[in-house]
């Protein structure tokens, strides 16, 4: 696999009310923010070519291997505002730490990828950036890369996540084609495929028996596990996320122990939107998908024995 883009250190999800959505996290499944902080108001920030005043608020929360940044749009034209109008909450991109960003951003800009958003990333040195590019079209979720990794790192509270809730696996990318979104991952970020293509099977979906069934393939990165989905026959949520607004991130996975404790969440009147099996080699892995996008920010599957 290609090191250029194997280091995820970050999924961001858009929420209309950041502050309301850090107290469900809290209550629900007891997560607590590392930090929070708005966007730094500075020279240097960049919207589709154009200098912009662009600002945003985001919450910070720490898992073993990976970040999750809740994302607020507070003003200007963004990547932010412009996902929001146009999906409401969502999950909205994966981050990128580069080791060398001029060869990886001459790498994307080869396919047609370039940055619509940008802006200084002060805290990790005066070089320091980040930048959203326009890879949605072509890989079906939006990348944010940055150069920490060339920069020093500055000290970040440690304080990971905590409950049923703290092991997370991945996301779940739902696509109109699998193998042609293969082929890209393969030609853009050097990705290969962990294993084969395998079956997901929903057994039921908004309370009713369903009988639907996806082709699904993964790809294992150091930090997360990156899961195509693509919808066969049947109605279920990657097919709804694909007729509602397109490919995209659609779901935040977690293993959990067993389904009691998946079901912990319907106990405090959290919606089960899907149920089903996963079937990989033989064996089946068994899920539940919560309707939580529009109180989270994001679905929340929940993967067990």
């Amino acid at each position: 696999m290609n090191n250029t883009f194997s280091d995820i250190v970050q999924i961001g999800v858009i929420v209309s009310d950041a502050a309301a959505t850090v107290e469900r996290l809290n209550r629900v499944l007891g997560w607590q923010p590392v930090c929070s902080r708005e966007t730094m108001r500075i020279p240097g920030r960049t919207y589709r070519g154009q200098d912009e005043d662009f600002a945003c608020l985001m919450y910070f929360y720490q898992f073993s291997q990976i970040e999750l940044e809740i994302i607020q749009p507070l003003c200007g034209k963004s990547c932010w505002n412009e996902y929001y109008v146009r999906n409401g909450n969502g999950i909205h991109h994966l981050l990128f730490d580069l080791t060398d960003s001029a060869s990886a951003l001459e790498q994307l800009s080869a396919h047609g990828i370039e940055i619509e958003q940008r802006g200084r990333a002060l805290p990790y040195g005066e070089h320091a950036f980040w930048a959203y590019v326009s890879s949605q079209s072509q890989l079906g979720f939006a990348m944010e890369l940055t150069n920490r990794s060339e920069a020093p790192q500055p000290a970040l509270p440690a304080a990971p996540a905590q409950g049923l809730f703290s092991n997370l696996k991945g996301v779940s990318i739902s696509v109109q084609n699998l193998e042609a979104s293969i082929k890209a991952y393969r030609t853009i970020l050097g990705w290969a495929p962990s294993g084969s293509v395998y079956r997901i099977q929903s057994d039921r979906y908004r309370g009713k028996e369903a009988s639907a069934l996806s082709g699904a393939i993964a790809f294992s990165l150091p930090n997360l596990a990156i899961e195509l989905v693509r919808p066969a026959f049947g109605t279920g949520s990657a097919r709804e996320q694909l007729a509602d607004y397109g490919e995209g991130l659609f779901c935040i996975n977690f293993n959990v122990y067993g389904p009691e404790a998946a079901l912990s969440l319907a106990d405090q009147g959290i919606l089960i939107l899907e149920q089903g099996h996963t079937i990989v080699d033989r064996q089946a892995l068994r899920w539940t998908l919560f309707d939580t996008k529009s109180i989270f920010g994001f679905h929340l599957r929940a993967l067990y024995p």
